[in-house]
């Protein structure tokens, strides 16, 4: 309800229908619609949290921790559920204030050591990039802007997916650089365009 008609038009009735409960049922185990909100936030928080939690601590040289994580922040936007990610990037500004701050400073966390990650990296050489923090929110958007077009029954596994978006992100989609590439395409001549 949330996704589809937004946290601001979604009533508590519109949710116990949905979920084919009286009101009061639901009023029950949920005091109120921002403790749901809340409850979506924070797993989807935590589902990316711990993920990223697991492939820092893996031993790996700097290079294949770098797409390791990048991995899990896709598969964590994958596998959470599009529809969760989707409120959680979407509907997180309708927070309380006081939980509001609290996802806020969780996802500033999680942010940093991604970006410290990108950091290890290009301090042991391995990006070539002119901002590090540029390409690090780069590859975050590249990667939550999954929750829009992913649909886990249409779709490749959310695992393939990820990896294929950790690579693209890392090494992107030319086979050869851009400049060989041009190249290549200009000896060629229009018919091998």
């Amino acid at each position: 309800m949330f996704r589809t008609k937004g946290y601001a038009a979604a009533t508590m009735r519109d949710i116990a229908e949905r979920l084919g409960v009286t009101s009061a049922a639901l009023y029950y185990h949920v005091r109120r619609k921002a403790d749901l909100l809340y409850a979506i936030c924070d797993q989807a928080l935590t589902t990316a949290e711990q993920l990223q939690a697991q492939a820092l601590a893996e031993p790996l040289p700097p290079a294949e921790q770098l797409a390791r994580v990048v991995e899990c922040h896709a598969l964590a936007v994958l596998t959470e559920s599009p529809v969760g990610m989707a409120v959680f990037f979407q509907e997180a500004g309708w927070l309380p204030p006081a939980t509001r701050r609290a996802i806020a400073a969780r996802r500033r966390r999680y942010e940093g050591a991604f970006l410290a990650t990108f950091e290890r990296a290009a301090a042991a050489g391995i990006l070539a990039v002119p901002d590090v923090r540029l390409a690090a929110h780069g590859v975050l958007g590249l990667c939550n802007w999954a929750h829009r077009w992913y649909r886990p029954n249409r779709a490749l596994p959310p695992a393939v997916v990820a990896a294929c978006l950790a690579r693209q992100a890392l090494y992107g989609l030319l086979a050869r650089p851009l400049e060989e590439a041009g190249r290549a395409g200009a000896a060629a001549g229009p018919e091998g365009q």
